[in-house]
């Protein structure tokens, strides 16, 4: 996800729109670490000028 803005941006979508399953996996590949299960909707805050990489995998 990427944010071209001069501001944080959190971006917000349903795991329904996406054709996800709730129960899935979530990890932040720039940070390297594993942020839980991906619930109703996928969430996250993105920095001005910067780019959120994550990996979404079947639990």
């Amino acid at each position: 996800m990427l944010n071209r803005g001069s501001k944080a941006i959190e971006i917000s979508v349903s795991t329904i729109d996406l054709g996800l399953a709730p129960a899935a996996r979530v990890r932040d590949l720039w940070l390297k670490k594993d942020v839980g299960r991906l619930g109703e909707r996928l969430r996250t805050t993105v920095r001005p000028h910067s780019v959120a990489m994550l990996k979404i995998s079947a639990s």
